[in-house]
C-alpha cells in the first residue's frame, strides 16, 4: 500500500513511500493542495459546496467562496486577503432581484437554470479559478447581462478584459462574454 509523505507535498504534487527505499512522485497540472491562512503545511483542496441555508460555502481551498441561492451572487475572498462581491443585477433592461429558479449542484458546479426564457447561468468552481458562464439556448434570447462588482480590502478587479488590479494573492477577477449560439465565454476568473 502507498503511504503519502505529507511533508513532501507541494501545491501540485504528492510523494508516496513505496517501501524498500523507493518513492513515487505524482504531479498534477493544477493545484491539489493549498496553504491555509497562517499555515506552513499544504492541505488537500476540497471544493465541495456545503449548504449553509441561504448560500453554499466553499472554504477548503485557496479561496473562500459564498454562493447565494436566491440570486446570481457570490462573495469571493482570497486566502491572502482581498474580497470581491459579484452579483447579476440586470437581464437586458430588467432588474434582477430574487430569482424564481432554485439553483442546483451538478458535478460540483452551481447551476441557475432558466433564469430568463432560454438563459441558464452556471458557476464553474476550480482550484485556480471560479468562472460564471451564461448559456443561451436561443439566438433571440436576452444577451445583455449587467453585473455589479464590489471590491474590499484594497482588492482590485479586471472588468471587460481591462485590468483594474489584483488582490493581495495576485488573483485576477475577469469578466468576458457568452456561451451559446455565438460561442464565447462569460466569466469571472480568479487564476
Amino acid at each position: 500500500m502507498d503511504n503519502e509523505i505529507v511533508s513532501l507535498r507541494t501545491e501540485v504534487s504528492k510523494t508516496f513511500d513505496l517501501g524498500d527505499g523507493q518513492r513515487k512522485l505524482v504531479k498534477h497540472q493544477g493545484p491539489i493542495h493549498y496553504k491555509g491562512p497562517g499555515s506552513s503545511e499544504f492541505v488537500e483542496i476540497d471544493l465541495t459546496p456545503v449548504d449553509q441555508g441561504d448560500h453554499w460555502l466553499v472554504d477548503s481551498g485557496p479561496y473562500l467562496l459564498k454562493i447565494f441561492k436566491h440570486n446570481c451572487e457570490i462573495e469571493y475572498t482570497s486566502a491572502q486577503g482581498g474580497t470581491y462581491k459579484v452579483k447579476l443585477t440586470k437581464l437586458g433592461h430588467i432588474p434582477v432581484r430574487d430569482l424564481d429558479t432554485v439553483p442546483v449542484i451538478i458535478d460540483g458546479n452551481i447551476h441557475f437554470n432558466n433564469i430568463s426564457h432560454g438563459v441558464d447561468i452556471y458557476l464553474d468552481i476550480r482550484p485556480n479559478k471560479i468562472e460564471w458562464f451564461k448559456v443561451l439556448h436561443h439566438e433571440n434570447t436576452i444577451t445583455d447581462f449587467e453585473w455589479e462588482v464590489e471590491e474590499e480590502d484594497n482588492g482590485q478587479a479586471t472588468v471587460n478584459n481591462v485590468t483594474k488590479g489584483w488582490d493581495n494573492a495576485k488573483a485576477n477577477l475577469r469578466c468576458s462574454n457568452t456561451i451559446g449560439p455565438k460561442i464565447s465565454s462569460n466569466g469571472f476568473r480568479t487564476p
